[in-house]
């Protein structure tokens, strides 16, 4: 699934549902948008200074009063613990944001997955905000 602005806005509304701060959404974000095949559930990787440039994060070494790269992590543990919800015929179903992560110094890599049950939910939101907005401008 190649992300579309449909995704995003399922993003933000299943985020703002989990109440995940704007680091932790823009975060979640970035990880779908630079890295698509994410969304295929498999386990991948990015570069940690990719998501600290986007998230405006500084590194420690730059002396400069930004956030460091703890608020990475921080957000990250947010988008783990964080867990939304989507109603479904049997009622809500509810998942979580990340299936795991971990963050290598050696490398500069995030270690990631994304959990299953979003990437569900996501394409159907994203599916039925399509149809919306086909119907919309259809009248």
């Amino acid at each position: 699934m190649v992300p579309n602005e449909y995704h995003i806005r399922a993003l933000r509304l299943l985020a703002e549902d989990a109440r995940l701060t704007n680091r932790s959404t823009d975060l979640l974000a970035g990880l779908v948008l630079l890295n698509p095949i994410a969304l295929r559930g498999e386990p991948t990787m990015m570069p940690t200074s990719e998501l600290m440039e986007l998230l405006g994060i500084e590194h420690a070494s730059t002396g400069r009063n930004a956030p460091g790269p703890d608020a990475m992590a921080d957000a990250l543990d947010d988008m783990v613990q964080a867990s939304w919800r989507m109603p479904s015929w049997r009622g809500f179903t509810t998942g979580t944001f990340l299936e795991n992560y971990q963050v290598s110094n050696e490398s500069g890599l995030l270690h990631f997955q994304i959990d299953d049950g979003f990437i569900h939910a996501l394409a159907r939101i994203s599916r039925h905000l399509a149809r919306s907005a086909g119907a919309a401008g259809a009248e």
